[in-house]
């Protein structure tokens, strides 16, 4: 009865370290789609600031353009 019990102890010990393996490859491809996720988001977030920026320059010459015309400068 006992060297049943070690073998199946044996058996569920060798399909967990399978499992354990598997869920570690599964998380590091998870972490490097992650990885590849953050950089676009990065990516994106510094082409926003660099459209926010020329969009503030190109107001403030408009609004420049429109004081001159308002008083005739």
């Amino acid at each position: 009865m006992q060297e049943n019990e070690l073998s199946d102890l044996k058996d569920l010990l060798s399909r967990t370290k399978c499992e354990f393996k598997g869920l570690e490859s599964q998380l590091q491809n998870d972490l490097k789609q992650l990885g590849n996720i953050v950089q676009e988001v990065v990516a994106a977030a510094i082409g926003y600031q660099t459209v926010v920026k020329e969009n503030r320059n190109l107001h403030n010459m408009v609004q420049d353009l429109i004081g001159q015309f308002a008083y005739g400068a």
